[in-house]
């Protein structure tokens, strides 16, 4: 390894290794890593195959400068995006994180050792003790508790203004850029594509059913127990947010008097770089875009968002974050550090009160599914000009992705569509050509059916 050196150590059947950074000290947060493989107790092998993966992860960060130093919080969420991308690379491949990786002497993975990687490192990068432990100490320096995580830069000048030493300094900064990866990516990095075990036939079908059917969004919303969720979720169904954006919103992006929302898209996905220019000074040069919140939601949103702020919310210095833990213990920490598994828990609880049906072949709807919605109506239902729904680009751009066919598995056709166009094509093929006024007859009849679907769930939701 270039940056660190190895100790090897031995622990009952467990043969390990213990960093040592340049400053000769042990790197704490892979011992803590390691110990909790072998607390967990995993297999000797899978201990030693997911310890090498994070030795040589942050080997990596290290020469990405983004470990155990100052840097901003883009640079940092970028070199840990760029990082499996950067080690999957074909010979002919080049960037500035394909060099560094290739300068260190790492081997190229397949998509299998991929996956094996990504879920070695998400396990590295969930250690809440070591958020924990963070916080603790930046509250000490702001007399309070929880304060937010501040980035790799901001805290490093606060450490040398407390006169911390070299190697505290480098410790707590090692901490830092696990809490600032968490609190920015919730649920871990992302597996490479075509790194799991499903056939693209059963993902495809499992794809179909992510989305949460138009005529449960409501009542979803009516069953929320906290201004908070309703907002947070009418944001997500309306706008197309994942979970990780809408719960750390900052005040400065939102517009209560325009009701438009703008969310930070440093790769310009949402072409960030297109924003009308009255708002470029507003966010001193950051790259946030415009979303575009369906109207029926978009109501319910702010009008969610105000009773939160009368009710719920408990306004800090500083008070950058909209959304908090609102429950007895929280004391107003950001909303993005509660677990995702309170978060899955309470989207599941709205989902009981409002008789929400399990999705074919799923247990239930999570709040990913909010998402899936937004694309799926997007792409089928949004008047337009001469028709509904606008193009899968266009959805692309909403919701923010790099890759058309992601897009693709948010935005599909809804199946009452796809079931009609198939049954004609079944009946030219069988030579039951239909005249015009027949088919007409027959697609009024499809969409009286669903009109009639969409109000009687209305009508349930009334009477309940």
């Amino acid at each position: 390894m270039r940056n660190f050196e190895r100790l090897a150590t031995k622990n009952g059947k467990y043969v390990n290794h213990r960093l040592i950074d340049g400053d000769g000290n042990f790197v704490e947060v892979f011992d803590t890593y390691t110990e909790s493989l072998i607390n967990a107790r995993l297999a000797a092998a899978t201990v030693k195959r997911y310890s090498e993966a994070v030795a040589q992860f942050l080997d990596y960060l290290f020469d990405a400068g983004v470990f155990g130093q100052p840097c901003s919080r883009y640079d940092l969420l970028k070199a840990v995006d760029r990082y499996l991308p950067a080690r999957m690379a074909g010979p002919t491949a080049t960037n500035d994180h394909i060099k560094i990786v290739r300068s260190l002497g790492l081997k190229r993975l397949d998509s299998s050792s991929a996956s094996s990687a990504a879920a070695a490192i998400n396990r590295f990068l969930k250690l809440s003790d070591y958020r924990a432990d963070l916080e603790e100490q930046i509250a000490e320096w702001h007399g309070e508790t929880h304060a937010e995580t501040p980035s790799p830069k901001d805290l490093f000048k606060r450490l040398t203004e407390a006169k911390r030493s070299h190697s505290e300094v480098r410790q707590i900064m090692q901490k830092s850029m696990i809490a600032n990866v968490v609190r920015a990516k919730p649920e871990g990095i992302e597996k490479p594509r075509g790194s799991g075990v499903k056939s693209p036939q059963t993902r495809s079908q499992e794809d179909d059913k992510r989305d949460l059917p138009v005529e449960w969004v409501h009542p979803l919303l009516d069953a929320s127990t906290s201004y908070r969720d309703r907002a947070v979720w009418a944001l997500m169904a309306g706008a197309g947010l994942r979970h990780s954006e809408a719960a750390q919103l900052t005040w400065d992006a939102i517009d209560i008097e325009a009701q438009q929302v703008f969310v930070f898209d440093p790769d310009s996905d949402r072409y960030a770089d297109q924003m009308p220019e009255e708002y470029r000074p507003r966010f001193k040069g950051r790259k946030y875009s415009e979303t575009y919140i369906l109207p029926q939601l978009r109501d319910v949103f702010f009008e969610a968002l105000a009773d939160y702020v009368r009710y719920e919310h408990r306004p800090k210095d500083p008070d950058h974050m909209v959304f908090q833990d609102i429950t007895a213990g929280g004391n107003g920490r950001p909303y993005s550090e509660v677990s995702d598994k309170s978060k899955r828990a309470a989207f599941l609880r709205a989902c009981k009160k409002a008789g929400i049906p399990a999705p074919p072949g799923k247990e239930n709807y999570t709040p990913h599914s909010l998402r899936h919605f937004y694309g799926v109506f997007m792409l089928n239902y949004v008047p337009t000009e001469g028709g509904y729904g606008i193009t899968l680009t266009e959805v692309q751009r909403l919701m923010g992705h790099k890759d058309r066919a992601t897009t693709a598995k948010y935005a599909r056709e809804d199946p009452i569509i796809l079931e009609t166009k198939l049954l004609l094509i079944d009946q030219i093929a069988m030579g039951q050509q239909p005249n015009e006024r027949e088919l007409k007859a027959w697609v009024a009849q499809r969409h009286q059916d669903i009109a009639h679907r969409l109000l009687n769930s209305d009508l349930k939701g009334i009477e309940n």
